[in-house]
C-alpha cells in the first residue's frame, strides 16, 4: 500500500482541521463584521470624492443607505448651486461617520455636512445581522441573551468570510460599486435599483418590513455612541444636519399603532435633546413628515430606498428644505 506523502498528509489535516481553527482565530482576534467594513468603504469614498477632488465640495453627504441610495448629488447642486458629493456607505452609523470624517481630516473646515441616521443607530439588539457590534456582546452579563448574540455574531461571521472568500475567487465580479469610474463621475451617486414598491399580492404586508423593531433593546451603548458622536460634531466649525429620511406609505401603513410608531418618536426625542446645546447642527425628519403627495410608493424601490426616479424628487425636496430652514441662503 502507498504511504501518503507529506504533503497529502498536510492536506488532509487542513481540511480536516482547518475551518475549526480560523474559526477559533476569529473568536480571538475578533475580526470585526461587514459593519465596520462600511467604514472602509465609505473612507474610500471621501478619498476619492472629496480629498482628491480638484476643488473641495462645499456639501457633503454623509451616513446610511438611505444618503447612498436617495441622494443625488447633481440635482442638488442644480438646486442650490452648491458642490455636492454622496459619500453614504449602506448600514453606516453615525458614530461611524463621525471616526471616518475625522480620520480622514475632513471635519472642521466650516462646511455643510448632511447626515442620514437611521433606527437602528440606537438599538442595541443582534436581531439584524447587519448591525453586529462586539462591544455590545462584550459588555453584556453571562446569560442567554449573550450566548445567543455570541451565535448569532459569529454565525454571520462565518457566511460572511465564506462570501468574501468565494468573491475573491471570481475575480471578474469581484468589484465594488466604490470602485466604480462611475461613482465618482457622478459625484458618489450610482442607481442601485429600478424596481418599484407595490403591496403584496394578498394586499397587506407583513409586520416590521424594517427589521428595526423586531428586538428593541434602546439606551444602552449604541445610543451612548450615537450622542458622542454628536457631541463631536458639535465641537466642529462645520454646520451638520441630521435627518431621518422618507418612508413609504404603505410603510407607515403597515407600521402604524405598531411599537415602531413609538420607538420612531423616540429616536427622534433623542435627536432633538441631543442637538439642544449645539447650534451648528440641524434636525429635519422627514420620516414624520407627509410626503405622500411626492414621494407615492411609486417613487421606492422598498419601504425606505428610493428608486431613481425617487431620489430625484428627495435631493429636490433636501434642497427646498435647507433653503426654507435658513440652512442655505
Amino acid at each position: 500500500m502507498k504511504r501518503p506523502t507529506v504533503r497529502t498528509l498536510w492536506f488532509k489535516l487542513a481540511l480536516v482541521f482547518g475551518p475549526f481553527i480560523l474559526f477559533f482565530i476569529s473568536v480571538l482576534v475578533r475580526v470585526p463584521y461587514a459593519t465596520y467594513q462600511q467604514q472602509f468603504l465609505a473612507e474610500d469614498k471621501i478619498q476619492k470624492l472629496v480629498l482628491d477632488a480638484s476643488s473641495t465640495p462645499q456639501v457633503i453627504v454623509d451616513g446610511d443607505s438611505r444618503a447612498q441610495d436617495n441622494f443625488i448629488p447633481a440635482i442638488f447642486t442644480k438646486e442650490t448651486g452648491l458642490s455636492s458629493v454622496n459619500v453614504g456607505a449602506g448600514d453606516l452609523m453615525l458614530a461611524q461617520a463621525y471616526d471616518t470624517l475625522q480620520h480622514t481630516g475632513v471635519l472642521n473646515h466650516a462646511q455643510l455636512i448632511i447626515i442620514s441616521v437611521s433606527m437602528y443607530d440606537i438599538n442595541d439588539t443582534q436581531g439584524h445581522n447587519q448591525f453586529i457590534d462586539t462591544t455590545i456582546i462584550d459588555n453584556e452579563p453571562w446569560g442567554m441573551q449573550k450566548i445567543k448574540d455570541l451565535i448569532t455574531y459569529y454565525n454571520s461571521y462565518i457566511t460572511f468570510y465564506l462570501t468574501y472568500t468565494k468573491s475573491l475567487m471570481r475575480f471578474a465580479h469581484f468589484d465594488y460599486q466604490h470602485m466604480s469610474p462611475a461613482l465618482v463621475q457622478t459625484s458618489g451617486y450610482l442607481a442601485d435599483t429600478t424596481d418599484v414598491l407595490t403591496p403584496p399580492h394578498n394586499g397587506a404586508a407583513p409586520f416590521d418590513p424594517l427589521g428595526w423593531y423586531a428586538d428593541l433593546r434602546l439606551r444602552g451603548l449604541r445610543q451612548q455612541a450615537f450622542v458622542k458622536a454628536i457631541q463631536g460634531f458639535g465641537a466642529t466649525n462645520d454646520t451638520v444636519v441630521l435627518y431621518i429620511g422618507p418612508v413609504a406609505p404603505l410603510g407607515k401603513m403597515v407600521n402604524a399603532g405598531t411599537k415602531a410608531d413609538p420607538a420612531d418618536v423616540y429616536f427622534a426625542q433623542v435627536i432633538t435633546d441631543a442637538i439642544a446645546p449645539y447650534p451648528n447642527i440641524h434636525f429635519i425628519n422627514f420620516e414624520a413628515s407627509d410626503t405622500s403627495s411626492i414621494l407615492p410608493n411609486q417613487a421606492f424601490g422598498d419601504y425606505v430606498h428610493l428608486n431613481e426616479s425617487g431620489a430625484t424628487v428627495f435631493s429636490k425636496l433636501l434642497a427646498d428644505t435647507l433653503k426654507k430652514e435658513g440652512i442655505i441662503k
